[in-house]
């Protein structure tokens, strides 16, 4: 069986799907909320941007998805900062000690998936990545 690219057979899938997404009325605000987090700590996005040469957007959605936008906790799975990580992917970051900095931990948990400067961060590469 042949291996399906990712340029020729999803690309326009994506984008296709993220043109039609609407946002419910009544999920309008908690949206509006999440962007102003967002906003209000995009520095920090940045600085991990900086280092790992992927775009803080990106950064951000990611650690909305898995840590509820809580500097407290990991990256890798919202597992709290005091300790490494418990939950899949357990026992990250490798090295350093706890308690771990948010950017520290937020650049490790990227590295493990091979992110970087040389992905794909079109609309529809970047969607690809968050899936």
């Amino acid at each position: 069986m042949a291996t399906i690219s990712f340029t020729t057979a999803l690309r326009n899938e994506y984008e296709t799907l993220f043109n039609s997404c609407i946002i419910r009325a009544e999920r309008i605000s908690t949206v509006n909320d999440t962007i102003s987090m967002i906003q209000a700590n995009k520095d920090r996005y940045v600085a991990v941007g900086k280092l790992t040469g992927i775009p803080w957007s990106f950064i951000a959605v990611i650690h909305n998805m898995e840590a509820s936008l809580n500097f407290k906790t990991h990256l890798h799975n919202g597992d709290p900062l005091t300790g490494r990580t418990v939950q899949v992917p357990a026992g990250y970051p490798k090295k350093g000690n706890p308690p771990f900095k948010w950017e520290d931990s937020a650049a490790d948990a990227l590295a493990i998936k091979k992110l970087g400067p040389n992905s794909d961060w079109s609309l529809s590469g970047t969607l690809f990545n968050l899936e």
